[in-house]
């Protein structure tokens, strides 16, 4: 399955929250809403903090709390929508 296409043309980068947070929350709102698929695959570290403006630590570290939180699951650099359990 290809890297799935992240709209990110709503997204505005506050000053008074940390970066990470905004990411992490975007891509939970993004999932919760459907607009990601369970088992999808995201584009890159780097790709998406350009897309965002952030640099790729601040994708990386939103990424990982959402891992911890059993919301995407990541794999020898590949990030992907963790599955609903059934």
């Amino acid at each position: 399955m290809g890297a799935v296409g992240v709209d990110v043309s709503h997204f505005q980068l506050r000053d008074d929250l940390p970066a990470h947070r905004q990411v992490a929350a975007y891509f939970k709102s993004m999932i919760a809403l459907g607009f990601l698929a369970p088992g999808g695959e995201l584009p890159g570290l780097g790709a998406l903090a350009s897309r965002f403006g952030v640099g790729s630590g601040e994708v990386r570290r939103a990424f990982a709390e959402l891992a911890e939180r059993g919301i995407l699951t990541g794999e020898g650099g590949r990030w992907r929508v963790a599955p609903v359990d059934a």
